[in-house]
């Protein structure tokens, strides 16, 4: 489990990023992300928020673990908003690919609409972290994709 996750271990540390008219939001929206290694060695968390003119808009707790029965990567995202995101991926081609499987609290807004969550390493100094959606059976789209580089 643990060596799974030491392949992502370039996610540990600080990174801020933006995006700009993406993420159904018009305008800048800057982010900030912190990613260690905790509860335990086993885990990679992640607290986020994002900022638009300076005011908070979300934030929120990601929980990272690899399933040795799934043989997959588990991610938890809960979000300020009101609702978890449970997410099922991989890790392939310097990118980490979720199918979100599952909302709990989901909002009647997103029944029918399939989502899938990402992180990209472009370097070892820049992410990207976005969503794509899909309606019902057509092909996923980019939703937003915020880059941020280390700090």
């Amino acid at each position: 489990m643990i060596d799974q996750l030491e392949e992502l271990g370039f996610l540990v540390g600080k990174w801020k990023g933006t995006s700009t008219d993406q993420f159904g939001a018009k305008g800048t929206i800057e982010t900030s992300y912190t990613y260690s290694f905790e509860p335990s060695e086993k885990f990679i968390s992640c607290q986020y928020e994002n900022r638009q003119d300076g005011k908070m808009v979300n934030r929120g707790a990601l929980f990272l673990i690899f399933d040795s029965n799934l043989g997959k990567f588990v991610w938890k995202d809960v979000i300020s908003y009101g609702w978890v995101n449970n997410e099922v991926g991989e890790w392939k081609d310097d990118k980490l690919l979720f199918d979100i499987v599952m909302i709990d609290s989901e909002l009647s807004f997103f029944k029918g609409v399939r989502w899938r969550s990402f992180i990209r390493k472009y370097s070892e100094a820049e992410i990207g972290s976005g969503l794509e959606v899909a309606k019902e059976e057509q092909p996923f789209r980019l939703y937003g994709e915020t880059r941020a580089r280390r700090v």
